[in-house]
């Protein structure tokens, strides 16, 4: 599978750099899903500290990426396509997306108990933000962007402590 998955990031890297984006997208999508495939069988495995830090680890941030990159891949697909958005503004559209992006990164860190995932999406959600606030960027020009993303980050920093406080719990049972 990692394989697969190695083939399928080549070949999106050449389409990518060749403007192929609805092909980018496929190749996106199957690139996801062998990665979500690889964290499924890493999770189920009892590895030793190095495995999880060397193995578990890394691709849980790659899994991570991905998921955070097929979110932009899908908006690059979309402007590319000139989609109208149903006549609402890109603004709102840029929020419903982060706040989409937010679910999936908050369901699926929790779900996995995966603290590592979730900190792709802070940061992701962070380069953002820092974006919006910027001078040099949209300056504070687009509060409902602004908004969602203050309040995804905060939400992702709460399911990650959710997680840290779980996994203690589950200690303190499982030592008694």
């Amino acid at each position: 599978m990692f394989s697969i998955s190695s083939l399928v990031n080549m070949a999106w890297i050449l389409c990518w750099h060749y403007d192929l984006i609805p092909l980018t997208m496929l190749l996106m999508v199957v690139l996801l899903g062998s990665l979500a495939y690889i964290v499924y069988i890493i999770n189920k495995e009892d590895l030793s500290l190095r495995d999880k830090i060397f193995i578990r680890l890394p691709f849980r941030v790659y899994f991570g990426w991905i998921s955070v990159a097929t979110i932009a891949n899908v908006t690059v697909l979309l402007v590319r396509w000139n989609w109208d958005g149903f006549g609402i503004s890109e603004a709102i559209w840029v929020a419903i997306i982060i706040a989409v992006g937010l679910i999936i990164g908050a369901v699926t860190s929790v779900k996995n108990r995966d603290i590592a995932y979730a900190l792709v999406f802070i940061w992701a959600y962070t380069g953002i933000l820092i974006k919006h606030i910027s001078s040099s960027g949209f300056a504070g020009q687009y509060t409902e962007v602004f908004a969602t993303v203050i309040i995804s980050v905060i939400l992702l920093i709460m399911a990650s402590i959710y997680i840290v406080w779980s996994g203690k719990r589950l200690e303190k049972k499982s030592n008694s």
